[in-house]
């Protein structure tokens, strides 16, 4: 049946197996309606993301990315907003795969009270907007409380570089928590900026290990970028 390029009939006795007692049969359903794209079935998968069982509510998620339709974005927006009723990257994945209409539910994720929601909002802005608005957008969450979100931001800003390194960027090789650290030093390597040899260098000599172990590997990775590669290699030497 999920090889038929119409769906007919035996499209309405899957949309009606959405609603079958067994939770494997309703899973089964939205992944097949999911697999062939059936717009026809958002509103009743739309229904299953409230089912009892979290297999179901998960297997709706995915359909409901891949088919891609918008109508499904409030109830896809709370439910990664309001985490813990399915599995966060799964919800992730299919706001992603919506495109461009995401891309607000991510911006109120950054301001969310939710840690784990923060941290994944900072990577669906480095994927769905425009590099430069999506450095000026994430810049600000350098200084968030949590230490997580912190290293995830620096994290996606090594996703999304240019010319020139952050400021605020180079400044957090010197975070107080070492998962920062780590990710500072390893982010700046993906900007071609002799300007963060400095922290870079400072960097190795921080008391993690890990840290310092990064902020050689990013020096090496700075000797092979056009801009930044000879200071870079000169101060290796």
């Amino acid at each position: 049946l999920a090889l038929s390029s119409s769906h007919g009939a035996w499209g309405d006795v899957l949309v009606r197996s959405l609603r079958r007692r067994e939770p494997w049969r309703r899973a089964l359903a939205a992944r097949t309606l999911g697999q062939v794209g059936a717009t026809e079935a958002v509103p009743t998968l739309i229904e299953r993301l409230d089912d009892n069982s979290r297999y179901v509510r998960e297997a709706a998620v995915r359909a409901l990315g891949r088919i891609g339709d918008e109508r499904a974005l409030p109830p896809l927006a709370d439910l990664f907003l309001n985490p813990g009723r399915a599995g966060a990257g799964i919800v992730y994945e299919a706001l992603l795969a919506l495109g461009d209409a995401s891309v607000p539910v991510f911006r109120e994720g950054l301001t969310s009270a939710t840690e784990s929601v923060r941290v994944t909002s900072c990577f669906g802005i480095a994927a769905s907007v425009e590099p430069e608005a999506a450095r000026c957008e994430l810049d600000p969450m350098l200084t968030d409380p949590a230490g997580e979100v912190r290293a995830a931001t620096c994290e996606t800003l090594g996703r999304i570089p240019s010319a020139t390194a952050p400021e605020a960027l180079a400044q957090t090789t010197r975070d107080p928590v070492p998962s920062v650290r780590r990710a500072a030093v390893s982010a700046l390597a993906s900007y071609d900026d002799s300007r963060s040899l400095p922290f870079l260098l400072s960097a190795l000599d921080d008391p993690e290990r890990d840290v310092a172990l990064r902020a050689g590997e990013a020096l090496v990775r700075l000797g092979r970028l056009p801009a930044a590669g000879g200071r870079a290699r000169a101060a290796m030497d």
